[in-house]
């Protein structure tokens, strides 16, 4: 099963599937595992207690982590999980 990963940031653009080993995953699982194979290329992305980098936020299927279960959020196949950096301005 898989789940597509999107990031969208300043200098930063990666979009890939990643291979869910069950059903479903906590969130904080799937990015401690993305950290640990992804070899520096999510360094500007997750920090090394495998939270978002400052200015991130996580959107899974559109909506924000904040309004669901934050880190302990499922995530199951089909899922996108996009990591972006929201702007506001007037």
């Amino acid at each position: 099963m898989k789940a597509l990963i999107s990031v969208f940031g300043p200098e930063v653009m990666l979009k890939q599937e990643v291979d869910l080993d069950r059903p479903s995953v906590p969130l904080k699982e799937l990015i401690r595992s993305l950290a640990k194979r992804g070899e520096g290329k999510w360094d500007r992305v997750i920090r090394e207690d495998h939270t978002p980098a400052e200015a991130y936020q996580i959107l899974v299927n559109g909506r924000n982590i904040k309004s669901m279960q934050g880190m302990e959020t499922e995530i199951h196949a089909g899922d996108e999980i996009v990591f972006t950096v929201l702007l506001s301005g007037g």
